[in-house]
């Protein structure tokens, strides 16, 4: 998962998360849009962490559950600052 070339890659697009899990990448794009997976932005790109893939794999592909702002005392989405 997320090697190419055997250069071991930590990041995956949409399109190659839904190729991995099966799950569409439309709703792969959904999940990150609302908090409920990983993702770094790029520039205009998105992107998946592989360990994400991973753990929502191992957690049989449930996305995290956003918690409300008043009940974590702030916005602890799981999207990672842009790089």
């Amino acid at each position: 998962m997320g090697e190419t070339h055997g250069i071991v890659r930590e990041f995956v697009s949409f399109k190659e998360a839904k190729d991995i899990t099966g799950i569409s990448d439309w709703t792969w794009r959904e999940w990150a849009d609302l908090g409920k997976c990983a993702s770094v932005k790029l520039g205009h790109r998105v992107l998946i962490p592989v360990s994400e893939i991973q753990r929502l794999l191992s957690e049989g592909l449930r996305p995290a559950q956003r918690q409300s702002k008043a009940s974590n005392g702030g916005d602890r989405c799981a999207k990672q600052p842009s790089l």
